[in-house]
């Protein structure tokens, strides 16, 4: 199996059921990116009631999606599809 893909800054890649990495930390005004490095398709969803809600939808390989962040906090996310799969971005 290829190594796993190094991220660049301000990226998460999705590998091998996983997010790469798992916590990433940026400051406020950050636009992360997604990009679906794997075979299967997947998501990046954190769920809230308040702003700053994202879902990648169904990402497939080679698919990228982005998200611009604006208040401070911890966004937790998951893979809706293989609900094991979580990662964390933190905004300060």
């Amino acid at each position: 199996m290829p190594e796993t893909p190094v991220p660049a800054p301000d990226q998460v890649v999705i590998w091998n059921y996983k997010f790469v990495p798992e916590t990433l930390t940026v400051h406020v005004g950050t636009t992360v990116s997604w990009i679906n490095r794997d075979t299967a398709p997947h998501t990046a969803t954190h769920r809230t009631y308040g702003a700053e809600g994202f879902d990648t939808g169904n990402l497939p390989n080679g698919a990228t999606f982005t998200h611009t962040f604006q208040t401070p906090g911890s966004y937790p996310y998951l893979c809706m599809y293989h609900q094991g799969m979580v990662g964390t971005v933190v905004v300060q």
